[in-house]
């Protein structure tokens, strides 16, 4: 077994910690999911190092239960579980495909969802077409309707973004 593992606490100012975790590496030192470490490097405490993973766990789960949780009302930590409950390292390990189950599930969720024609235009932004000399020429509902009426320029959108100054003769903005 590897002992490369380790137990951090992330302290406040006033020295109170706010955060147990276990790790390995560098990742005492680095933001992970919700929890920011300390910007003091010193407040940053190795709690017990050259474990083994399973050790590591043991540990975290004490100090998360010696000090209790802030949303269970029991402590003053933000960990949002009782630690020791991550999946092993995943180093050298595949991660299979999604189970013929799990896309079951998936598509069933999604079935019979339609976008309402409200949704629809929300997301659709018009664009105004003006000859080379800024004269306006005509506005479209989106992006992809004045691609299609405009015979399918392909400059379109690189010109809405900057990238382009004109595309099949024209230039094209978004309207504000």
């Amino acid at each position: 077994m590897e002992n490369n593992y380790y137990v951090y606490q992330y302290n406040r100012q006033d020295g109170t910690p706010y955060y147990i975790g276990k790790g390995k590496g560098k990742r005492a030192w680095f933001k992970h999911r919700r929890v920011k470490p300390p910007t003091d490097p010193s407040k940053i405490i190795i709690v017990s190092k050259d474990c083994t993973e399973q050790e590591a766990y043991q540990i975290e789960e004490y100090l998360i239960a010696y000090y209790g949780r802030i949303d269970k009302g029991t402590g003053i930590l933000r960990n949002m579980t009782d630690g020791g409950d991550a999946p092993p390292s995943w180093k050298g390990k595949k991660r299979g495909p999604w189970s013929e189950e799990h896309r079951r599930k998936n598509s069933e969720a999604k079935k019979g969802k339609k976008h309402t024609e409200e949704r629809i235009a929300k997301k659709l932004k018009p664009v105004l077409q003006y000859t080379l000399e800024g004269i306006f020429v005509k506005e479209y509902p989106s992006v992809k309707e004045a691609k299609r009426q405009a015979d399918g320029s392909p400059g379109i959108t690189e010109c809405l973004r900057g990238r382009n100054k004109k595309a099949g003769g024209y230039l094209w903005k978004y309207k504000n």
